[in-house]
């Protein structure tokens, strides 16, 4: 039996890594055995200090018929990884999930060169090449792609998982030639089909909402990072002149970044009234949708989306980035994209989706042509068998 060992640098219980947590479940839960699958993880959330509690960390547990370990922060945990891999036998499938992760990617990709493991090797960047998201400490991330193209590239034991043809593209242009020995299998995200189609997910609420005083409230649902591109939403909310309420919910991964968000707010006109809100759990993310008149998400990068997903299921419309996957918005009547180089439009699409109605049909309609979950699983055996 070939063992697909999973690295990625948050897993469940975890709450604040977004779409990648559910990539890396929905794979597990929908591909080939879950005996395959043994998850290497952090012994915490992102960007927390403190492991999760009642969690045993450095020894294998039971998670739904696959196996994970948690490892411990610091020297400890490296040298569990160090062993993990050093262990792997030879028909074993080594599955990355980061390019730039230095102790869940960089690390055990090292360790197998290092030990000369004859292994094969899936790479999934998770969106980590759209452009937006290398312009984010470009230098380090230029360092390590060339010390990569130096002494990785003509491997043939190194594949690489792009989640749509889009990212296909962008993995090949970030490493700037197209070489015959750059592996790239297309696979795309797979989406729980339940979770789309059943009414208790899909909010049927057509009327727009007002919390209070006709405000136009709209929310801003990820991670506090620069990919997320928060600041970009609050200097065009600067120049409307709506009533507006904006609530922004989700972990501060980048603590410089939130402050420079703060100093903005603290310059807003009296109509924009701006919360942060905290961090949801991936189960009140729905409900929370359900709430606003407005998803604004100008994204630098996804490779997918997972929250863009949440969203539509929720019949929220949303004013979008064309970062992302997603097409075909306005056709459908289900939101806006533009190009992030335009901001004039995202300021006139506030006012033209305040003024709107999305029915609620619209929403299910779009998710029906457009979430291909029977492709995507298909897709993901065919990468995988590939592999073994």
């Amino acid at each position: 039996m070939h063992k697909i060992y999973t690295f990625t640098k948050a897993f469940y219980p975890g709450e604040k890594s977004g779409g990648p947590v559910l990539s890396i479940f929905n794979i597990i839960e929908n591909i080939l055995s879950q005996e395959n699958f043994f998850i290497i993880t952090a012994d915490r959330d992102v960007g927390d200090i403190t492991p999760y509690r009642n969690i045993s960390v450095n020894r294998w547990l039971n998670f739904n018929g696959s196996q994970i370990i948690y490892v411990s922060y610091g020297i400890f945990g490296y040298l569990k990884i160090f062993n993990i891999v050093k262990n792997l036998e030879d028909n074993s499938i080594l599955y990355i999930n980061s390019f730039f992760c230095p102790k869940f990617s960089i690390f055990p990709l090292l360790v197998t060169i290092i030990l000369r493991k004859k292994i094969k090797i899936l790479i999934a960047p998770r969106g980590e090449f759209s452009p937006g998201a290398l312009k984010i400490k470009s230098y380090k991330k230029l360092l390590y792609i060339y010390f990569y193209k130096k002494f990785f590239i003509n491997s043939s034991k190194i594949f690489w998982h792009a989640s749509t043809q889009l990212e296909a593209h962008e993995i090949n242009y970030s490493f700037i030639f197209k070489d015959p020995n750059l592996h790239i299998k297309t696979a795309g995200n797979i989406i729980i089909a339940s979770d789309i189609y059943s009414s208790n997910y899909v909010n049927t609420n057509e009327k727009k909402l007002r919390i209070s005083n006709n405000k136009f409230n709209i929310v801003f649902i990820s991670r506090i990072s620069r990919k997320k591109n928060l600041l970009f939403a609050l200097n065009i909310l600067k120049n409307s002149n709506i009533n507006i309420n904006f609530d922004i919910y989700g972990p501060i991964e980048d603590k410089t970044y939130w402050m420079e968000c703060e100093k903005l707010i603290s310059t807003l006109p009296k109509n924009i009234f701006v919360t942060y809100k905290g961090v949801l759990s991936s189960s009140d993310v729905k409900n929370t949708f359900a709430l606003y008149d407005l998803f604004f998400f100008p994204t630098l990068g996804e490779n997918f989306g997972h929250v863009i997903i949440e969203a539509l299921c929720s019949n929220i419309p949303i004013l979008l980035s064309d970062q992302t996957p997603w097409s075909h918005f306005e056709e459908f009547n289900v939101g806006y994209i533009f190009s992030l180089n335009e901001p004039s439009k995202f300021l006139h699409a506030l006012t033209e989706i305040n003024n709107k109605y999305f029915p609620s049909e619209n929403f299910k309609i779009y998710l029906s042509k457009f979430s291909n979950n029977r492709d995507s699983i298909f897709q993901n055996e065919i990468m995988f068998n590939s592999l073994m």
